[in-house]
């Protein structure tokens, strides 16, 4: 499916997560195992694909610069990278279980992905968070986690060439689908017509 609307053409059914599922989903976050654990955190905070994620070696974690270099996928060449920005308490989490600035010195380690398990493994993780998150639907997926980090960019007033970066998008086009106003947006339009 292409990124044309955040809204189930069939159902209407909302396809990303609110801002308090959001919060919900990173809270349940943090009972899970480390694998679980810090891959979901991992799509959180960076917006980036499933599989971006799971292809992340321990050499494209950057603790000087505090991101992590993805690759782009959805791309019709490889060696397309973006640069993606972490928060440094969750860097830093990552390194003591993950041990990567020393793997960064192994020739052998430097080279490994961070997380060694299928994309249906990595699915089965995000939808067991949402699961004890309370959050049910078509939304309840990585994909709808991505969809949810475009829609709170835009709440946030995020430039959309950020964004487009952020998200690894081709084209404006795709990432414009995140301006059509959401939620709490759409409620204080609304609520403009009213006075």
């Amino acid at each position: 499916m292409e990124l044309k609307e955040l809204y189930d053409n069939l159902t209407g059914e909302r396809l990303y997560l609110n801002q308090e599922e959001r919060e919900r989903f990173f809270a349940a976050t943090k009972f899970q195992d480390n694998n679980k654990k810090y891959f979901c955190q991992m799509l959180y905070f960076t917006g980036c694909r499933l599989n971006e994620a799971l292809g992340i070696l321990c050499n494209r974690i950057d603790f000087e610069e505090k991101g992590v270099i993805v690759e782009t996928l959805k791309r019709r060449r490889k060696g397309v990278f973006r640069f993606l920005d972490l928060p440094e308490d969750f860097l830093e989490r990552l390194n003591d279980v993950y041990n990567i600035r020393n793997n960064q010195q192994e020739k052998a380690e430097k080279e490994n992905r961070l997380w060694r398990f299928t994309d249906r493994t990595g699915q089965n993780y995000v939808k067991k968070v949402m699961k004890e998150a309370g959050i049910e639907g078509k939304k309840s997926c990585a994909k709808g986690l991505r969809h949810s980090f475009g829609v709170r960019a835009i709440e946030n007033k995020i430039p959309l060439h950020q964004l487009k970066d952020w998200l690894g998008h081709r084209f404006m086009d795709s990432t414009a689908i995140y301006t059509k106003a959401k939620g709490k947006e759409r409620r204080e339009l609304a609520e403009r017509m009213w006075l």
